[in-house]
């Protein structure tokens, strides 16, 4: 789901590193050093890097919770299960009424989280919910190793190591805020 640019500058990159890429594979089996898919291809391995992207849990609809089409926990604008009060979920193991189309990205469940927290509290204390709006445009960077990265906010795209700085800038940022709470 990421911007067709995104998509170029990251194919390229595995590819020059001799890496094989084998797009939309179903999996049979795996054996020791051998993969094995559905169309009868024999893949031969010493590393298998598995991108399969964000899955739902079948749990949220065995527990008789309302789910999503692709099957994702569907909470309120207050990041509470819409059938069961006491039951609250962020990042990628939900969706969001009317922002169902949201993508599971990282940049969610960082700011979902400190009303996900304050809200579990307040419905403990018996206190208002407060309401998470999800942002409409996110800065998408991804490390590409060699301290180079891409950079992704709407249409524009930056690539090379001032992605990278400035995604270890806010990594680190990140970190020391979390570090420094608890």
């Amino acid at each position: 789901t990421f911007p067709k640019k995104v998509q170029e500058v990251v194919k390229e990159k595995i590819y020059k590193s001799n890496v094989i890429l084998h797009l939309n594979e179903e999996v049979k089996e795996i054996k020791d050093t051998q993969l094995i898919t559905k169309k009868g291809l024999t893949l031969d391995y010493d590393l298998i890097l598995w991108a399969g992207g964000p899955v739902s849990n079948q749990m949220y609809k065995d527990a008789g919770m309302s789910v999503d089409e692709k099957g994702y926990m569907v909470v309120n604008q207050f990041l509470q299960n819409i059938d069961f009060e006491y039951i609250f979920g962020a990042g990628d193991c939900i969706s969001i009424q009317n922002f169902s189309q949201m993508k599971k990205v990282g940049v969610y469940a960082i700011k979902e989280a400190p009303y996900l927290w304050r809200n579990i509290l307040n419905y403990f204390y018996c206190k208002s919910l407060e309401s998470y709006t999800p942002q409409n445009e996110f800065l998408l960077i991804i490390s590409l190793g060699n301290q180079k990265g891409i950079l992704s906010y709407k249409k524009f795209v930056l690539n090379g190591s001032l992605a990278w700085k400035l995604k270890n800038y806010i990594d680190k940022g990140f970190m020391k805020k979390f570090n420094s709470e608890f």
